[in-house]
């Protein structure tokens, strides 16, 4: 059977037990899975400006005989075991790569998707494009991979000055933030 170009998978804030919200590529020997996203709007048919959480892992092709003592794990989950995405800022874009090693091969790789359940956003969408090159990379990896230029040097200590807040928000030389900013729930009235 020939493998798939392309697989997709329709992601949904509050996913119920139907909806796993995970991308699944199936290749035997697959070394490598680009995921691009759709950006959705929100109920309000807004810009959605949600922040995503991506996990990976790994399906082995026959865990038995590539590891003889651990024969029931038939899933390696990839580091990070969560990797934070910001808002998309445009309405398709590759958001992150899935690395595996050769050995030992894997039948398939997946991400799976989840966001904060309190969100008003409507439906996005996951694509994943898979090969099976040789590389030297492992894990999950947000996109861009790499540093394509210097990062900006970042201000420690930072200060508390409104003015100097925004003058290096501007230079870009704030630490990025590790996790989305929380926000304040939402009443229902």
């Amino acid at each position: 059977m020939p493998s798939p170009a392309v697989v997709r998978a329709d992601l949904k804030p509050r996913p119920s037990e139907a909806d796993k919200n995970e991308l699944v590529f199936p290749l035997s020997g697959i070394r490598r899975l680009h995921v691009f996203m759709k950006a959705s709007v929100d109920t309000r048919r807004e810009s959605s400006d949600v922040w995503w959480v991506l996990s990976g892992w790994a399906t082995l092709e026959d865990p038995a005989r590539d590891l003889p003592d651990l024969p029931s794990y038939q899933y390696v989950n990839l580091a990070p075991s969560a990797l934070v995405l910001p808002p998309l800022g445009a309405a398709l874009m590759h958001v992150a790569t899935v690395f595996w090693v050769a050995e030992p091969p894997a039948a398939a790789l997946s991400v799976k998707f989840s966001t904060a359940g309190d969100q008003p956003e409507g439906k996005a969408i996951a694509f994943g494009y898979a090969d099976t090159i040789p590389h030297d990379f492992s894990g999950l990896f947000r996109a861009p991979f790499g540093y394509g230029q210097a990062p900006a040097r970042l201000v420690d200590p930072l200060s508390q000055d409104p003015d100097d807040l925004v003058r290096l928000q501007l230079e870009e030389r704030l630490p990025a933030l590790p996790f989305p900013p929380q926000q304040p729930r939402r009443r229902r009235s």
